[in-house]
């Protein structure tokens, strides 16, 4: 796994990684005793992510939308709403976007949308 730059990104559940891709034991951190492991090997906010840009890109035409500025902004806003609603129903209780992690889920969806369009 070359995650330098040099490559494209290899993480469990991109880049052709299965999403319970685990270390060999003797490669990662885990307990003495029992070699703990955590599956799937994501936590909540990354899980966060994922499901943001699932929605996204359930939207009709999105590789186009997501580099048009309003309309990321009102996506925006939805996703916060949506964000806000489950938090004061404590619905799921998990999901948690940052403005820092909306801007990196634009970032990483508008270069996947680059790859559709070529498509």
């Amino acid at each position: 796994m070359d995650n330098s730059g040099q490559k494209p990104l290899c993480v469990p559940g991109f880049g052709g990684m299965s999403l319970y891709h685990e270390l060999n034991i003797e490669c990662r951190f885990a307990d003495a005793a029992s070699g703990w492991e955590q599956r799937p090997a994501l936590t909540a906010p990354e899980l966060a992510m994922m499901q943001l840009m699932n929605d996204l890109t359930d939207k009709r035409d999105w590789y186009i939308g997501i580099f048009n500025d309003e309309i990321v902004a009102k996506w925006r806003e939805e996703a916060f709403e949506t964000q806000e609603k489950i938090e004061t129903h404590k619905t799921l209780g998990m999901r948690r976007i940052s403005v820092k992690t909306w801007n990196w889920c634009v970032m990483e969806l508008r270069d996947k949308a680059l790859m559709v369009e070529e498509n």
